[in-house]
């Protein structure tokens, strides 16, 4: 068997391999830690590496890493086996609670930053050593989160999900690293095209579904100054019965505001756009109610395309169906690799299996 897994201390010394195994699983998510199962012979030598808290590297070039939480030992026909589990270093962020007094506001990532930097970063008992966060890109619409007290990892998750960004901390530097993915779309020609389709026999379950239950596509825009009478916009144009309304207010602190120094250093002037400041307000609340128009599904059998070169976690695909008249893009949301006697497989996972408006419904 060619794979073998490392085993570390949490502290970052090597402690052995592990070559002989019955099979591992392997499974990176966009959104979530993702996870790791090794199963193998007990012997002394897998009793001493396979203990909670010890760190399962899959290879060490790649930066991922899996913390083992889960021990099963068991005796049955194959023998004695010893089966760890875990999930992946991005797990850490669950070992802390959100302690930031105020609102924390920004684009996505840099709130993300900011919550892993001021729980895991700073001085003191709540430091985790070694743990650091890069500069943010400034990706993601703009979020506000007042948390104190909820569990972090969780609370990152749910930014990263509602704005299509992943999120890991690498091994064993403990960096985190925010995954945006890259574009291997049909309709682009800079990078490598990742195309599935039943005809290629790479898919093995799709899945459409369209549903404009609670779509809009016109927006009443309410302006709410502190001490003025309220003022009304509307964004978009459609009438008649296909008309579909939603509404949203726009706060002073949200309106966009213009400084400028007055003719001959004569003071600073400040302008705002309380048109444009509307009209985007009312677009984004119209594109957080767009008809939910997605295609998800797994696929195996990518002989033609290679593993984190060709296609990786976060990557925007295009998945293809003659038969419905499909051909549509879809984010990688998880990567699961198996390896047991019989070989190495890999398969992808595209699409929100879980739509954020179901969620939202069925909470």
């Amino acid at each position: 068997m060619a794979r073998i897994f490392r085993v570390f201390s949490l502290a970052g010394a090597a402690l052995g391999v592990v070559e002989l195994y019955l099979e591992a699983t392997w499974t990176r998510r966009l959104y979530e830690s993702g996870e790791f199962e090794l199963t193998a012979p007990v012997t002394p030598e897998t009793l001493e590496l396979l203990k909670p808290g010890n760190i399962v590297v899959r290879d060490p070039d790649d930066g991922d890493a899996g913390i083992i939480e889960t021990l099963n030992m068991e005796w049955g026909d194959d023998g004695q086996m010893i089966t760890a589990g875990g999930r992946m270093l991005a797990a850490l962020l669950g070992r802390r609670v959100i302690l930031d007094d105020t609102a924390t506001e920004g684009d996505a990532e840099s709130v993300m930053l900011a919550l892993i930097a001021n729980n895991c970063c700073a001085a003191g008992d709540r430091k985790i050593p070694g743990m650091s966060v890069p500069a943010s890109q400034y990706r993601g619409e703009k979020v506000t989160v007042e948390a104190y007290g909820k569990n972090l990892l969780d609370k990152v998750q749910e930014i990263a999900e509602d704005n299509d960004l992943g999120f890991r901390v690498c091994w064993p530097s403990l960096a985190v690293e925010i995954v945006q993915g890259v574009d291997r779309t049909a309709g682009q020609s800079t990078n490598v095209r990742a195309i599935f389709s039943v005809s290629a026999e790479t898919l093995n379950q799709m899945e459409y579904e369209h549903d404009d239950t609670d779509a809009a596509n016109v927006c009443i825009v309410r302006y709410e100054p502190k001490e003025t009478s309220a003022e009304v916009r509307t964004v978009g144009t459609q009438t008649g019965i296909e008309r579909k309304e939603i509404f949203t207010t726009l706060k002073e602190a949200d309106a966009t505001t213009t400084v400028t120094v007055g003719e001959g250093g004569n003071g600073i002037i400040t302008t705002t756009d309380w048109d444009a400041s509307m009209d985007t307000a009312g677009a984004l609340a119209l594109a957080k109610n767009a008809a939910e128009d997605a295609v998800t599904g797994t696929a195996a059998n990518i002989e033609n395309l290679v593993y984190r070169a060709d296609y990786d976690l976060g990557d925007l695909i295009t998945v293809e169906s003659e038969e419905w008249g499909i051909a549509q893009d879809a984010r990688i949301t998880e990567v699961s690799e198996g390896f047991s006697a019989d070989g190495e497989a890999i398969e992808i996972t595209f699409g929100r299996q879980k739509p954020l408006r179901k969620i939202l419904r069925r909470e």
